[in-house]
């Protein structure tokens, strides 16, 4: 039995989690900017359990995102009540996909002015060019004036990044749970059986 399950593991290690030959993870920033109307629930960004806005990406893109489309998202809404890929996220038939996994905030008061700088961790699946998907931050700053009008921080756009860190495919994490959950069920019965 264990040399079936040794082999049966080295065939799917050597067969259906090969990586296709492409250039890499996808290394590099892109700017996000932000269009009104912005709207937070419970009206100030400070206590707000959702912010959504509208982001259209930049021309302002270094490395890999150099010459990516120019591509329209939204509204879009960060969830801070939320976990995993519930929080934030966003797709492109061209541009890619952004899948949170977890954030960070920091809340700031100036005067009446109020601030909420956002920073969501997450993994970018990139539809063009021919790089891998890579980790990635989604950084941005909203702020609200006393009239309680909300905008993104200018200059300091919403903002992209990868690290050129491997973020596994979807479908590699299917293939592999496809292949773990029979080989535990294996294991759990051969248990019992030996039990007896």
């Amino acid at each position: 039995m264990k040399k079936l399950i040794l082999t049966i593991a080295i065939l799917a290690a050597g067969l259906g989690f090969s990586p296709a030959a492409q250039a890499g993870p996808i290394l590099g920033s892109d700017f996000f900017a932000g269009s009104p109307p912005y709207t937070a629930t419970g009206g100030t960004i400070d206590v707000a359990s959702t912010i959504t806005a509208t982001y259209q990406t930049n021309s302002g893109g270094s490395g890999d995102f150099v010459g990516s489309p120019l591509t329209s998202f939204g509204p879009l809404t960060i969830d801070f009540t939320a976990s995993g890929a519930g929080i934030f996220g966003f797709s492109s038939a061209t541009y890619g996909d952004f899948v949170s996994s977890g954030f960070n905030i920091n809340v700031g008061v100036n005067g009446a002015i109020k601030f909420r700088i956002v920073q969501i961790a997450g993994a970018f699946y990139p539809h063009f060019g021919t790089q891998d998907p890579s980790a990635a931050l989604f950084d941005v700053t909203f702020r609200q004036n006393a009239a309680g009008v909300i905008t993104i921080v200018p200059g300091d756009r919403g903002l992209m990044t990868t690290d050129g860190v491997a973020a596994p495919e979807p479908a590699t994490l299917v293939m592999l749970g496809t292949f773990l959950v029979p080989v535990g069920f294996g294991l759990i019965r051969r248990r019992r059986s030996l039990a007896k």
